[in-house]
């Protein structure tokens, strides 16, 4: 409905009860549906950990922005250096593992001192490059995707142990997996594969 042709309905008394009536219906649907809408603004004493890019190509390493439950924002927190190109971030408890895709790494970062405990190198099945995208840590392991190789591999999630390395399917002939995303759910793995192609920057 246009709204800027209200004007030509008729005035009669009816036709000024319907309008009125229309437009409380419509205030009451916009209403409820802000009230039914899930909040942008950040929980009350929740602290969340943004990991930042500095110049990826350029060679230098990422930052940690901290955003404490009243909404104040620390950039370059503890003054802590990531790996090159931070990808994402997954959280266990005090540990927070940083998927660096530029140095095919993962990064443990003990959340309560900001500070790099540990790092866990990956690399391909054949030895290679991974090109990590995205971590989730279960229980005992951890799973991470990796968009060159199409695999996930599957590690220790205290001392970065290699434990095997699963394969992904190829979209078709001419586009590999190349996943991204993945997720945990159970006892079940769920990976979104991209099917990008370098050859000609494709998808399948």
């Amino acid at each position: 409905m246009d709204f800027r042709e209200r004007s030509s309905w008729p005035k009669d008394p009816k036709g000024e009860t319907m309008r009125r009536t229309l437009s409380f219906l419509c205030a009451f649907a916009l209403l409820a549906t802000a009230l039914a809408a899930p909040s942008c603004l950040p929980e009350p004493g929740i602290e969340r950990f943004v990991i930042n890019q500095e110049n990826a190509f350029g060679g230098e390493h990422g930052t940690l922005s901290v955003i404490d439950p009243e909404g104040n924002v620390e950039n370059e927190a503890g003054g802590l250096l990531l790996g090159l190109i931070p990808n994402r971030i997954a959280i266990d408890r005090t540990i927070a593992y940083v998927t660096n895709s530029g140095d095919d790494t993962i990064q443990l970062i003990d959340l309560d001192t900001l500070e790099s405990v540990a790092t866990f190198e990956l690399a391909a099945a054949d030895g290679g490059s991974c090109s990590p995208w995205e971590s989730v840590i279960g229980e005992e392991k951890g799973y991470t995707t990796c968009f060159l190789s199409s695999e996930v591999i599957v590690w220790n999630k205290t001392d970065g142990t290699i434990l095997g390395h699963i394969p992904l399917p190829d979209a078709d002939d001419t586009h590999p997996a190349s996943p991204e995303g993945l997720e945990l759910a159970g006892d079940t793995l769920y990976v979104a594969n991209t099917g990008f192609s370098f050859a000609d920057f494709s998808y399948g």
